[in-house]
């Protein structure tokens, strides 16, 4: 029997300790101190929970349990994924007893992580195996076998994250919702106390257990995963789009000096405004600004978060978030946010609120949620004004109108997908490949630098002898099956065209299969067994010639020329989605998919950040709805110019500070490039701020021939 005692500090009421034990132990409370007995002749004096955390991992193994022979997955596939990697339901057996427990895998390229650096990531788990409190999700051991390195066991909350919780109970009454935000907070208080920092606090980081009393979860692991493989917080954390809402200010813009400012305690208490805001009015930060790439550049420009017109939220609570909202010297502690819903929660004013969905604001997009307040006390100083809220629209609305003048689309008429179990040849025209038919080749995902994670399979069905493919899984928030069920209908039409696509610098579509973790038509493709330009780059780079150098160049042109003459827009162009095959050939991939991606908004879970440092400054700007059809096709030729760089912005290791240097005017060019004459000049051309300064597709091929040429003589 593990039984959970509780110390508390008498200094501070709300400094708490609880302790998970099955040794013989008893706590004795003092009037001035907290005193720990453990089979000890003289009871050992303990001055605060922190000495005790220290105290208790010292006197058992710092190893960390492997789990791996008694986990079993209860699917094939991962139930769920965040900015950091993907969540595994499966069943941890003890004994007789049998558990569900969460698998977190962390997305790591193989090879990624070496010996020395797991050993870092073990020594950083370490120090979350030693927090306990009610507050915080345990780390019950780590597992093998979900990604290239080890993966963290922790238990399994049925109630899920906060954000599904409030999207699926919208009644829920003000004084729960002020104890959600309680418990928030004794648990960020507990980890300010260690000290760990959170780092990426949001409404799908916070699960609620049994007892529905929210648990953070994935506290330090954007520093950890930092420290570990070198990857900035904010190059990880992005993956997540509905993030960059909950960041603090101070880690979204370019600095003078151009280093990267890390989270701190400051920043979790910004996170926490936020939270605050999202719990108590059902309205999102920032839901005013649709994309979350022209946050960053109001937080640039000074702007800050507005009282939401609707989802009113009371004078003294609007307060509270406001003072988080400071700059970061000024925000309160959570000792002081603490004090405040305690006092909150034991006000005489019975506020029974019940929370129901507003219809005062009828002008507001429908992705955005507001309630009402309907309450006992007086209301006279609640905030009545009503207006517009608009945010990305699941496949209607301004979204789809950008689309629309932005990118190729064919119909999105509805089609049905056939039975899973029916196998049909791939003959040019639309084709659904049964799941049955595809062997995962590996326990755990690649991952994939865009809109999901990437499967190794054998596909084995009449067209296909066991070929090697790849399945692109799309993820998805799984609390909108309205928008779910729109972008059903928009991939398999734009699927429809792009099979019918044949370029030899074009990765084929073969067709769409279901299941491996998505609500969403996964792709089926090719498997490019070398990989990424950026990854092949990386290994090639100091064999390669200039001349396959430019040759690598002339493919991406060409499979860009391919796709413009057919009135296709790349849209999301990086050295991550152009792919090498086995005979060093450019096959670009992802094409298309950003007019999905603006169609269903932020229905999407996962969007990779780092496309960002080859994404054309129109599209950063706002100014992508001004543009039409003829000059669409410009901003492939600014992402080329980047590719020509391989790694625009390379200085910037926090990918959203390149937002704010596009803003400012930074080039993302850099002196000191050994390259071929001419080369710095003609990238610089691409990259010009006006679209139409920028080099057709023939001055391009021009370019490449001349250089090519040079290179020969």
């Amino acid at each position: 029997m593990i039984t959970l005692f509780e110390i508390r500090n008498p200094a501070c009421e709300h400094e708490v300790c609880y302790i998970y034990l099955n040794c013989p132990m008893r706590i004795i409370e003092s009037g001035l101190v907290c005193i720990l007995a453990l089979d000890l002749s003289t009871p050992t004096l303990i001055k605060s929970p922190t000495l005790v955390l220290m105290y208790l991992s010292k006197q058992s193994t710092s190893d960390l349990v492997d789990l791996t022979d008694r986990i079993t997955r209860t699917s094939p596939f991962y139930s769920a994924g965040g900015g950091f990697g993907d969540i595994w339901r499966c069943t941890l057996q003890t004994g007789a007893m049998q558990d569900v427990v969460a698998v977190k895998a962390i997305r790591f390229q193989p090879g990624e992580v070496d010996a020395s650096q797991e050993k870092a990531l073990r020594r950083e788990l370490g120090t979350w195996k030693r927090l306990v409190h009610t507050n915080i999700s345990p780390l019950l051991g780590i597992a093998r076998g979900f990604s290239p390195s080890i993966s963290m066991v922790s238990p399994w909350y049925e109630n899920g994250s906060l954000a599904a919780y409030l999207q699926k109970h919208e009644g829920i009454v003000l004084s729960d919702r002020l104890r959600l935000l309680q418990d928030v907070t004794m648990g960020l208080h507990y980890l300010h106390g260690i000290p760990v920092v959170h780092g990426d606090l949001t409404p799908n980081n916070v699960l609620l257990n049994n007892d529905k009393r929210a648990v953070l979860i994935d506290f330090g692991l954007s520093s950890m995963l930092g420290d570990v493989t070198g990857f900035s917080y904010l190059e990880r954390s992005c993956a997540q789009p509905g993030a960059i809402r909950y960041s603090a200010p101070e880690l979204l813009v370019l600095t003078d000096s151009d280093t990267s400012i890390q989270p701190d305690i400051r920043s979790d208490v910004y996170s926490f405004g936020c939270l605050a805001l999202k719990v108590l009015s059902g309205t999102e930060p920032w839901a005013d600004v649709k994309h979350w790439r022209s946050i960053i550049v109001k937080v640039a420009d000074g702007h800050t978060q507005q009282r939401p017109a609707c989802g009113p939220v009371l004078d003294e609570h609007w307060q509270l978030i406001q003072r988080c909202f400071l700059q970061p010297g000024a925000r309160p502690s959570t000792c002081n946010i603490l004090k405040f819903l305690k006092t909150e929660l034991q006000s005489k004013d019975q506020k029974v609120l019940a929370m129901n969905r507003s219809t005062e604001c009828s002008n507001r997009d429908e992705a955005t949620t507001s309630f009402k307040y309907k309450t006992t006390v007086n209301t006279s100083h609640l905030t009545q004004a009503s207006g517009t809220s608009p945010i990305i629209n699941a496949g209607k609305g301004s979204a789809r109108k950008f689309s629309l003048k932005f990118f190729r689309r064919n119909s999105a008429q509805s089609m049905k997908i056939r039975d899973a179990n029916i196998e049909q040849e791939i003959t040019g025209h639309f084709a659904v490949i049964a799941t049955c038919s595809l062997k995962i080749v590996q326990d755990f995902v690649i991952p994939p630098g865009g809109l999901g994670n990437t499967f190794q399979c054998i596909l084995r069905n009449k067209a296909f002898k066991n070929e090697k493919v790849a399945v692109k899984s799309i993820k998805v928030r799984d609390d909108d099956k309205g928008s779910i069920k729109e972008a059903q209908k928009i991939i398999l039409a734009e699927v429809q065209g792009w099979i019918s696509l044949r370029h030899e610098n074009l990765l084929p579509i073969y067709g769409t299969t279901t299941g491996f973790g998505s609500s969403l038509p996964c792709l089926v493709s090719p498997w490019m067994e070398n990989g990424s330009l950026t990854s092949y780059l990386s290994a090639m780079n100091q064999t390669l010639t200039s001349a396959a150098k430019f040759l690598l160049l002339s493919h991406v042109a060409a499979g860009l020329r391919f796709l413009h003459s057919n009135t296709i827009i790349h849209g999301n162009l990086s050295s991550n989605n152009v792919l090498i095959d086995n005979r060093h050939t450019v096959r670009l991939a992802d094409y298309g998919l950003s007019s999905v991606v603006s169609m269903c908004g932020e229905l999407f879970q996962s969007y990779h950040c780092g496309a960002l440092r080859w994404t054309a400054p129109e599209l950063i700007s706002g100014n992508e709805q001004e543009l039409g059809n003829e000059l669409s096709r410009y901003i492939d030729i600014y992402s080329f110019g980047c590719i020509m760089l391989h790694l625009p912005y390379w200085w910037l290791d926090d990918v959203l500070r390149v937002v704010s240097a596009r803003h400012n005017g930074v080039s993302p060019v850099r002196c000191g490039m050994e390259v071929h004459e001419g080369y710095v000049e003609f990238v610089h051309h691409c990259l010009s701020v006006s679209p139409t300064d920028r080099p057709t597709i023939d001055k391009i091929d021009g370019f490449i021939a001349r250089s090519t040429r040079s290179i020969v003589k």
